[in-house]
C-alpha cells in the first residue's frame, strides 16, 4: 500500500455526508503480516490444506484484518491526523479471499461540534461490489497542534528593547510560551539557549527558525528536575557563551486536570519537581555566574490561578506554581542588593498545546469572561517576559505580572 499524505480536517471542516475512500488488495503477504503482528495463526487463514476442507474451500483473510482498514480511513483520510477512535462496531458479512480487491469507504453520519465528535459509517466492498464488512465508528476530532509564532512575524515587531550581547536561557522552550519567548529574545539580539527534555524535534525547529533569521540559538537537553543534568547544561552554555544574563524558568510537566480524589502524592511531587525543584536547580546553577558578572534577571512563569479561583482539577498544577511564586519573592529580597532581579510572570489561559485537553467550547466561554474577549497567545506572555528582563524594570523586584487580559485584577 503506497504512502499517502495524512489529511488534517478539523471539526469545523467536516460535514455530514462527507466521504472518503481508498482501494487495497488483500494478498497472501498481507495475511501473513497480520498473523505475525497479532499472533493469530489460525489454519483457516494460513493453511491452504486445512482451509480447503472448510465451507470456504480456500484460505480467507482475518475479519479484523479487513476491518482494520477502517482505522486507515480515520487516521489518514477522514478526519486524518487529528482523529482518535472512541468506539466501534462491525458486521462481517462475506469472507475476503486471497487477492480480493477491496474498496474501503467512510461516510460522516453525524457531527457534534461542541464536543468535537463525529460518527462514520464504514462500508467495505469487494471487486464484485459485494459488501463484505460494514460498521460504525465514533471519533473525537482533536484540535490541531497550535501554530507557534515564527521569526518572520516577530521581525515586524519593534519594542525599542535591545538584548545585543546578552545570553538568555529559557527552560521548557520547545513549544508554546517557551518557544515564543526564545524567538522574541533572539529577534532582539540575544543569544538564546532553548532547553528541552522530551521535545527534541520541536526544540530543533525553534533553533532552526531563529538561525534562519541570522540570530543565535542552541538547543540543549536537560530535565530541570535533575540537578546533574542542569549542571551539565549550564557548563555547556558557559563553554559556548561565557555567561548567562537572563534565566526564564518556564518548564512544566503538564496541565492536565485530575480530580483530587484520584491524585496520589507522586502526582503532586512530579509537578513540584518540575516547576519548583526545576527552578531551584537552574537558579542554583546560574547564580554564581550572575553574581560574578554583577547583574542578572530571573523570571519565573507561574499562573494567574495563584490569585483567583482555578478550574476544577488543578490542585497539583496550582500548588506547584504557587510554591514557585513564594520561592521567587523570597529570593527577590535576598538578591536585590546584589543586582540579581527576581520577578514572576503569571499567564491566564493561553492557547498552547499544554491546554489541548480543554474543549474548544470551554475555551470560547473562558475568552468571553476576559475583558478583551480573547484568550492569550504565547507571544502575549513572551512580550511581558521580555519587558521584565529588560533594563526598564531594574527597579521592579519580586513583582508578579498578571498576563490575563484583565480576567484577574489586583
Amino acid at each position: 500500500m503506497r504512502q499517502i499524505t495524512c489529511k488534517k480536517y478539523t471539526i469545523d471542516d467536516i460535514f455530514v455526508g462527507q466521504t472518503a475512500s481508498f482501494n487495497v488488495k488483500v494478498s497472501e503477504r498481507t495475511v501473513d503480516s497480520f498473523s505475525r503482528l497479532t499472533g493469530d495463526y489460525s489454519p483457516l487463514h494460513t493453511d491452504a490444506e486445512f482451509a480447503r476442507k472448510t465451507q470456504f474451500r480456500q484460505k480467507i483473510a482475518h475479519g479484523l484484518l479487513v476491518y482494520s482498514y477502517a482505522s486507515t480511513i480515520v487516521g489518514m483520510y477522514l478526519p486524518g491526523e487529528n482523529a482518535a477512535i472512541l468506539n466501534h462496531s462491525a458486521r462481517y458479512l462475506k469472507p475476503v479471499r486471497m487477492n480480493d480487491k477491496l474498496t474501503i469507504k467512510g461516510t460522516v453520519a453525524s457531527k457534534e461540534p461542541l464536543l468535537g465528535k463525529i460518527v462514520l459509517n464504514i462500508t467495505i466492498t469487494n471487486q464484485r461490489n459485494e459488501t463484505v464488512t460494514d460498521g460504525i465508528i465514533s471519533i473525537i476530532v482533536n484540535s490541531p497542534p497550535k501554530k507557534g509564532i515564527v521569526m518572520s512575524d516577530i521581525a515586524k515587531m519593534n519594542y525599542g528593547i535591545n538584548f545585543n550581547g546578552k545570553v538568555v536561557l529559557v527552560t521548557g522552550a520547545s513549544r508554546g510560551i517557551g518557544a515564543a519567548t526564545a524567538k522574541l529574545f533572539a529577534s532582539h539580539g540575544a543569544a538564546v539557549v532553548v532547553n528541552y527534555n522530551l521535545g527534541k524535534k520541536d526544540a530543533l525547529g525553534v533553533v532552526s527558525d531563529i538561525a534562519g533569521s541570522r540570530k543565535k540559538a542552541v538547543a540543549i537537553k536537560a530535565s530541570v528536575s535533575q540537578a546533574s543534568e542542569v549542571a551539565a547544561m549550564i557548563k555547556k552554555v558557559i563553554s559556548s557563551y561565557g555567561k548567562i544574563d537572563i534565566l526564564v524558568n518556564n518548564a512544566m510537566s503538564d496541565a492536565l486536570p485530575v480530580p483530587f480524589e484520584k491524585i496520589e502524592w507522586d502526582d503532586m511531587q512530579r509537578d513540584i519537581d518540575v516547576a519548583l525543584k526545576g527552578a531551584f536547580n537552574t537558579t542554583k546553577a546560574v547564580l554564581p555566574v550572575m553574581l560574578k558578572n554583577g547583574y542578572g534577571k530571573i523570571i519565573n512563569v507561574t499562573t494567574v490561578y495563584s490569585n483567583s479561583a482555578p478550574p476544577p482539577g488543578f490542585a497539583k498544577y496550582v500548588t506547584a506554581k504557587t510554591a514557585l511564586l513564594g520561592f521567587t519573592r523570597a529570593l527577590a529580597v535576598e538578591y536585590a542588593p546584589k543586582n540579581i532581579f527576581f520577578n514572576v510572570v503569571s499567564p491566564g489561559l493561553t492557547e498552547t498545546d499544554l491546554g489541548a485537553h480543554i474543549p474548544d467550547w470551554l475555551k470560547s466561554k473562558m475568552a468571553a469572561d476576559v475583558p478583551q474577549k480573547r484568550n492569550a497567545q504565547p507571544i502575549d506572555i513572551a512580550k511581558t517576559i521580555l519587558v521584565m528582563a529588560s533594563h526598564y524594570t531594574d527597579y521592579v523586584i519580586g513583582n508578579q505580572m498578571l498576563v490575563c487580559g484583565g480576567s484577574v485584577m489586583i
